[in-house]
């Protein structure tokens, strides 16, 4: 047992039931009527029969300690404007800690009006100041001759604080600098979705009861003083000790689920207002593989804009992004890539929406003497559609009317989000569609074995001198059972005469893989499973078939090394579609597919002729340049029954190419040569004799010859 008592009459009683030195304090007491003591001495009250159930030892009557060390200045606290709450290493005397002539404050606050030393706590002494303190200042408090209990003086003691004074947020002080919204698969940041809030105002905001929400309810975010210039993470509670290393973090129960392709995330105060707003897009990574996943979003100018697809991009950082800490890409320049009109539609006799490449300023784009149209018509009004700003809807002051192709052209009045005027790209077709008809729009290019991690896509054209709407055509791969065999057009796109369409999956893909000259006329919709080997495209429109094509990888060039990636055109619009001599292999100096634009192996077969067998060209070269790749070998026969013999030999009377065999012909035809032997190599360049043999099942037989030449450039 240890009783203690102090100068000011404060008793404490002290136990240790183990018998040891960890006394543990059991209660105490404030009696000042006795202050010393001639002798000490333990009264026992007990009955006979207990007098030797207790004993005593080690009795010690002395003081604990001798203080003689001077109190401590530890911290310094500013609680408002006007208060500073002191706290010292020891209880303090009453009337030195009271005197405000012992504290000074530097900057201009002096002295303060009052110094309290706290009831029950005299280490902690508040003082209230005469002038007030200036918010995200330090200063420096001084102490001097401020006793202890025993009398120890301070001596001359100083420390530094800072005053903050959280502020109100207005909208923007507080933005989304960096977005994780695919995390997975994982470059170097823990897998898990998150949002870095950054500080660009000169106010210390207090983000208690403030609200995040994706779509949702706002989930609240915990007590944090927000200082100005600072990054802060914000994450799943499950998941934000994994990010402590990278720099300050809170815990959201709940955090708002981010969708991968694009989405909407709100920051609220505790009322409720709008602080900040982002309508982000899968296309603001601008990098096909980043935008797979485990890389973030970062914003370029944190001046804004904000809602400006090109002032945000993928993170240059190696671990896939820079959360808590200052954006790999802050400060870049950003795109300043000129916007471009990629197409318009109409959506009714008055409207038509207008599609640009990128977000476009909005009050640039609402006014509209900024557009022209022909044909009698001018734009009444103009509204920017949202959330990501890159769509126009134009209202017109009449009707448009049937069989009219009409032209809106924008001036260099109308911006980008980041100021960029449009460039030449600068106008659009439009007018009302008109019925479609067997033979009125065709398959003209089909990517059915796609380079590793891309997407097919299927091209179509439009061959008549119509405006054609693809929306509600069906898309069949009639050869495979099961599966993914049907798909239908949902997007609401005009065609417009001699004019093509792109169909795929992943618009990004074919950008960021292929030439593509005309971006608005690639179109995102889901197409048939497109086996890599063989498979059909059939387009259908209510119950009638426009248009079908039998693919086989055997209608490529026999020497293409590898097949990946490489898309079949169709060489003659106005030839079957089925005839395999009516398609090859898109040339290599394209790229090997000619998405949205004139195939590599366009060839308008006109030749007419009154010989069953002719040649629109005798000489071609198949190097893959686009250019002659194939030879062509047209024939048209007065009655059926007719069979056909080919066969190919070189200047010497050498067989080459035994090309047909015994094959019935229909009334009229094409075949097609592409440069190959029966050894499956490359023909030499030179002259080539063709034996033609062609027979009736009556017994009738003629036999001609004709010659080709093998073109090429001599290396």
């Amino acid at each position: 047992v240890r009783v203690t008592r102090n100068t000011n009459g404060e008793w404490e009683l002290f136990a240790d039931y183990t018998g040891g030195t960890d006394f543990q304090i059991q209660g105490t007491a404030i009696d000042a009527t006795h202050a010393s003591a001639s002798f000490f001495g333990v009264y026992c009250r007990y009955t006979s029969t207990r007098n030797d159930a207790f004993y005593f030892d080690d009795i010690l009557v002395d003081p604990l300690f001798q203080d003689t060390e001077a109190p401590q200045l530890l911290e310094a606290v500013a609680l408002s404007a006007t208060e500073v709450e002191v706290q010292f290493n020891e209880p303090l005397n009453a009337s030195s800690a009271g005197n405000t002539s012992n504290y000074a404050i530097n900057n201009g606050i002096g002295n303060p009006g009052s110094a309290t030393p706290y009831s029950g706590n005299t280490a902690t002494v508040l003082l209230n100041l005469s002038t007030a303190l200036t918010s995200m200042q330090s200063y420096e408090l001084t102490i001097d001759n401020i006793n202890d209990l025993a009398g120890n003086s301070s001596g001359g003691q100083s420390l530094t604080f800072t005053f903050i004074e959280a502020e109100e947020a207005e909208a923007d002080d507080i933005i989304i600098s960096e977005i994780m919204a695919d995390p997975s698969p994982p470059v170097g940041l823990p897998n898990a979705e998150f949002v870095e809030l950054f500080n660009r105002s000169d106010k210390a905001i207090q983000l208690d009861g403030f609200g995040l929400a994706s779509g949702g309810s706002p989930e609240d975010l915990p007590a944090y003083l927000m200082l100005p210039g600072t990054y802060l993470i914000v994450t799943d509670a499950s998941i934000a000790p994994a990010f402590s290393d990278f720099g300050a973090v809170i815990a959201v129960n709940g955090f708002p689920a981010l969708t991968n392709s694009g989405d909407g995330i709100r920051l609220t105060d505790d009322s409720g207002n709008l602080i900040h707003e982002i309508e982000y897009s899968d296309s603001w990574y601008q990098d096909e593989g980043k935008r797979q996943g485990g890389w973030t979003l970062e914003l370029i100018q944190t001046d804004g804009p904000f809602n400006c697809g090109n002032n945000w991009i993928a993170s240059e950082n190696p671990q896939g992004g820079t959360p808590g800490a200052e954006n790999s890409v802050n400060g870049q320049t950003p795109d300043n890539t000129l916007p471009e009109l990629l197409r318009a539609s109409t959506e009714s006799d008055f409207e038509v929406s207008l599609f640009f490449s990128e977000s476009m300023d909005a009050a640039s784009s609402l006014d509209p003497a900024n557009y022209s149209v022909d044909n009698g018509l001018n734009v009444e009004n103009v509204f920017v559609q949202p959330p990501n700003n890159d769509q126009v809807l134009v209202t017109l002051d009449g009707p448009i009317q049937n069989g009219i192709i009409y032209t809106i052209t924008v001036s260099s009045g109308v911006k980008d989000c980041l100021g960029n005027p449009v460039g030449i790209s600068n106008s659009a077709r439009f007018g009302l569609a008109e019925e479609m008809e067997i033979g009125d729009l065709i398959i003209n290019e089909v990517l059915f074995n796609p380079a590793s991690g891309g997407k097919d896509f299927i091209e179509l054209y439009n061959r008549s001198g119509k405006i054609l709407n693809i929306f509600g055509i069906e898309i069949e791969n009639t050869l495979k059972d099961s599966g993914d065999t049907l798909q239908i057009v949902t997007a609401d796109h005009l065609i417009l005469p001699d004019d093509y369409v792109v169909l795929t999956e992943d618009p990004l893909d074919i950008l960021d893989r292929y030439t593509v000259l005309n971006p608005g006329n690639l179109v995102e919709n889901n197409i048939p499973t497109l086996d890599d080997k063989e498979g059909n495209v059939t387009l259908r429109l209510d119950q009638m078939t426009l248009d079908s094509f039998d693919y086989s990888e055997d209608l490529h060039f026999g020497l293409l090394d590898d097949k990946n990636g490489v898309s079949l055109e169709r060489l003659d619009p106005a030839a079957p579609t089925q005839s395999a001599a009516n398609w090859h292999t898109a040339a290599g100096t394209v790229g090997f597919a000619t998405p949205t634009y004139k195939n590599s192996q366009f060839f308008v077969n006109n030749t007419i002729t009154d010989e069953v067998i002719s040649f629109p060209s005798q000489t071609f070269s198949p190097d893959g340049d686009g250019f002659e790749d194939v030879f062509l070998i047209n024939y048209q026969v007065d009655k059926p029954g007719y069979v056909l013999n080919l066969r190919i030999f070189d200047a010497r009377g050498r067989l080459v190419n035994h090309l047909i065999n015994n094959e019935l012909l229909a009334a009229s035809g094409t075949f097609k040569w592409d440069g190959t032997t029966n050894e499956n190599s490359k023909a030499r360049l030179g002259i080539y004799v063709l034996w033609i043999e062609l027979f009736l099942t009556d017994g009738t037989v003629e036999r001609t010859t004709a010659t080709c030449v093998v073109a090429g450039r001599l290396e």
